[in-house]
């Protein structure tokens, strides 16, 4: 869409513009294809790259070939999938009985990547798996023993892989691991990364010698994070590296000049919808907010006579976390060919899912935290120019001049980890770290470990006297730890999910037992408490009732 042309529909919703900002286009270095790559592999890659591949993935490639772990910190749409997916084929075609697991922080993206993974191997006569929670478990041994590459969620990885290390299948692809694939990193922080850095480390008590990949586009630091998160030294390749091709964007911000916000909102994607040739994404931070927008355009849509506007209005659809799979399937192959105008979602739409070209992005409200600013940014023209439009709160006289600096700053500063919060990992939290020593001392047990291993030395000293005192107990567990050394009884891995520390999830179901997603106890108590109206799909439910987590459906 013209940028004059989005203007004016900004207008005609009740917005007043603040301030643009023109982000440059980059243009591509590129290289020869590494020499350490088979030759059929090195053909294949040439029939669909015929003028070789970006430098940063050609350093890349050889850095891995050469035993060296690699963090990939370049920007969105840089190639990273690339160089994890030859670098696999290429240890797998040296030597076959090499293993590789790569692990994707959704379901989504799992599905999603599953695809492209088999169109490189296939023709190489390799074999890709995926097991997630939709996946039986009496499927998951074969799926893992017949493949040559697994995708997995971290959360299958961490209930079921290392709770399973006695099954011989299991400990067999450990052995054989030949690398390991960590995308997406910037999703590994708070509690979650804090369970990620312990399960990386109890990971590789139980692995062999194996070569690690982390990739993400906005991290600070990403060589010290990737070193607290795994405990291994990677080298970094980040914004100066970066030699991939950007197209050029054209970012405007507009500020709330009439009207109550929230209708304001509604009619703007109407009008996008109506007007808009090409797709949108629409970034909202809450649930709530997302799924009562999308509502709002589908009531709008009914209460007009005319066909077309109706036909808008359905074409737009919400997405966030906790949707049906065969749901999110459905709307992210809709908008990938084009069925719908746009997408209005959380967070969920800021990982690299397959969406096809997006040619405006929309931040309802400046996003949390820079990570976000550039994750939800880097999702529009991502093969041709790209348009961004940032909607603020009502500003006082004096903030304006502020808030344009601030844009300008961000977009056009040359380095990138100074744009972005760090990453927190909690280690010293003796709740996690307890968590961790219960699920560590079954995993010992397996392997008939009776002590920690080196994997463990950089852990907190705290967490190692607390597994020490489960494989060899001396003393007992102090009283505000014995709850969770109850619940753990049936088995620690199930019990303390490692995304959401030890808080429990529950399906949603509505009074025919239609499933309705899922949601944390927190989500729950805010959206599902007796009476509530709950949303799904931007329809909504007064009867969903919410159940305990059925066995098998970890995410």
């Amino acid at each position: 869409m013209p940028i004059e042309t989005l203007m004016t529909l900004a207008t005609t919703a009740g917005y007043e513009f603040l301030d643009e900002v023109l982000v440059p286009e980059r243009k591509a270095r590129l290289s020869p294809f590494p020499s350490c790559l088979p030759d059929s592999l090195r053909n294949l890659l040439a029939n669909r790259h015929p003028h070789g591949i970006w430098a940063h993935q050609a350093a890349a490639i050889d850095a891995v070939a050469n035993h060296q772990d690699v963090c990939l910190a370049t920007s969105t749409a840089s190639g990273k999938s690339l160089v994890f997916m030859a670098s696999a084929a290429r240890r797998i075609l040296e030597d076959h009985s090499a293993r590789v697991l790569a692990l994707y922080p959704a379901r989504a993206l799992v599905k999603d990547q599953h695809d492209k993974w088999r169109k490189l191997l296939q023709p190489l006569d390799l074999r890709v798996g995926l097991i997630d929670g939709g996946v039986a478990i009496a499927e998951r041994e074969k799926i893992l023993d017949d493949n040559h590459v697994v995708l997995m969620t971290p959360d299958v990885a961490h209930a079921w892989l290392l709770s399973n290390l006695s099954c011989r299948v299991t400990r067999r692809f450990l052995e054989r691991l030949a690398l390991l694939v960590l995308d997406e990193a910037h999703v590994y922080d708070g509690v979650f990364g804090t369970n990620m850095a312990y399960f990386l480390r109890r990971f590789a008590c139980a692995a062999g010698d194996y070569r690690l990949i982390a990739s993400t586009a906005t991290i600070a630091e990403p060589a010290a994070f990737i070193e607290r998160l795994s405990g291994r030294k990677a080298r970094a390749f980040g914004a100066e590296d970066d030699a991939s091709a950007a197209a050029e964007k054209h970012i405007v911000r507009f500020r709330l000049r009439e009207g109550n916000g929230f209708d304001n909102i509604v009619n703007l994607l109407s009008n996008l919808g109506q007007h808009q040739s090409g797709r949108f994404l629409a970034f909202g931070d809450s649930r709530k907010m997302v799924e009562h927008i999308v509502a709002a355009l589908h009531r709008t849509g009914k209460d007009d006579d005319e066909a077309a506007s109706t036909e808008t209005s359905l074409s737009i659809l919400p997405y966030r976390a906790g949707y049906e799979s065969e749901d999110r399937t459905q709307i992210q192959e809709s908008l990938q060919q084009g069925r719908l105008r746009g997408v209005v979602s959380t967070s969920a739409l800021e990982l690299g899912l397959d969406i096809g070209e997006i040619d405006l992005v929309i931040m309802l409200g400046l996003p949390p935290t820079m990570k976000a600013f550039w994750q939800r940014l880097g999702r529009s023209g991502r093969s041709g120019k790209g348009s961004c439009l940032i909607i603020v709160r009502d500003l006082a006289a004096g903030e304006k001049a502020g808030l344009t600096r601030w844009l300008e700053r961000r977009v056009r500063s040359e380095e990138r980890s100074c744009r972005v919060e760090p990453s927190w990992l909690y280690l010293d939290n003796r709740y996690l770290q307890y968590a961790n020593a219960l699920c560590a001392a079954v995993e010992h047990q397996a392997l008939s470990a009776t002590a920690p291993l080196p994997p463990l030395a950089d852990l907190p000293a705290s967490f190692i006297a607390l597994l020490e005192n489960e494989l060899d107990p001396r003393e007992v567990v102090p009283h505000d730890l014995y709850p969770l050394k109850q619940r753990a009884q049936p088995g620690p891995h199930r019990e303390f999910p490692i995304r959401a520390g030890i808080e429990q999830d529950f399906h949603v179901i509505d009074n025919l037992d239609r499933p309705l997603g899922t949601l944390t106890l927190g989500q729950m108590i805010r959206e599902a408490y007796p009476g509530a109206i709950y949303h799904y799909m931007a329809r909504p439910v007064s009867e969903a009732n919410p159940g305990p987590q059925r066995k098998g459906t970890f995410n």
